[in-house]
C-alpha cells in the first residue's frame, strides 16, 4: 500500500495538470496578478499595511462553520480537492482504464480507502503488529528502534527539516522539533472554558 501513495500523488497531480489544458473542469478563471478586491484601499498602506492588503478579503470571507481557521491555502486545498474528486469519478466511470495502469492503480486505492464497511469489519487488525511492536518497548534503544523503523510510516516524536539559519540566511542549517498533539492547537489542552472541555471529552471519545 504505501508503495501506491507516490503513484496515487503523482498520477493526480498529472491528471490535474491536463485537466487544467481542457473544458472538462468547470473551475473558476482567475486573472494572475493581484486581486485588489481582496485588499481595502480605502486604508493608508504607510498606516496599516496588514489591513490594506487583507482587509477586503476580511470583511467578505465567512469562516465555514467546520473549520477552526481558514485562508487561502484552505480554499486551494478545497478546490483541488474538488477537482481530484471529479478526475477520480470520470475514471471510475471509465471501464477501458486498465487496472495495472497508474489511473486504475488511482482508482483501486480509492475504492479500497472509500470501502467503510470493509474498514469496519477488519477493525484494528492491520495494525496489530505495530501494537505488538510497541508493547514489546521495555527500555530508551527499543523506542529509539521503533521510531527509526516506523518513522516513513508513523511519524516519530519529533521532526526534522532544513531551512536558513536564524541568524544566517546564507547558510542552511539542521532544525529539530517536537512532534505534533493529536488536536491541532495547544490551547485546546489548555483552555479551561466549556467550549474546550467540550472538545476534549469528544476528543478522547473519538480517540
Amino acid at each position: 500500500m504505501k508503495n501506491l501513495l507516490p503513484i496515487l500523488f503523482i498520477t493526480l497531480t498529472f491528471m490535474i495538470t491536463q485537466a487544467c489544458k481542457t473544458d472538462h473542469i468547470d473551475h473558476k478563471k482567475e486573472s494572475a496578478g493581484l486581486d485588489i478586491h481582496l485588499m481595502d484601499t480605502s486604508v493608508a498602506p504607510n498606516q496599516d499595511f496588514y489591513n490594506f492588503v487583507n482587509g477586503g478579503w476580511m470583511k467578505h470571507t465567512d469562516i465555514p462553520d467546520d473549520e477552526g481557521r481558514w485562508g487561502s491555502f484552505n480554499e486551494l486545498r478545497e478546490r483541488n480537492d474538488s477537482m481530484s474528486l471529479l478526475l477520480i469519478d470520470k475514471a471510475i466511470a471509465d471501464k477501458s482504464i486498465d487496472p495495472k495502469t497508474d489511473e486504475g492503480k488511482v482508482v483501486s486505492f480509492f475504492r479500497a480507502a472509500m470501502d467503510v464497511d470493509n474498514l469496519n469489519q477488519q477493525g484494528i487488525k492491520p495494525i496489530l503488529n505495530k501494537l505488538k511492536e510497541i508493547s514489546e518497548i521495555h527500555q530508551t534503544s527499543d523506542l529509539v528502534s521503533f521510531i527509526i523503523k516506523n518513522e516513513p510510516y508513523l511519524g516519530g516524536l519529533f521532526g526534522i527539516g532544513v531551512f536558513s539559519d536564524a541568524k544566517d540566511s546564507n547558510v542552511n542549517a539542521l532544525y529539530l522539533g517536537g512532534g505534533q498533539l493529536g488536536l491541532p492547537e495547544r490551547d485546546y489542552y489548555l483552555k479551561d472554558d466549556e467550549d474546550s472541555k467540550e472538545k476534549r471529552k469528544k476528543y478522547l471519545h473519538h480517540v
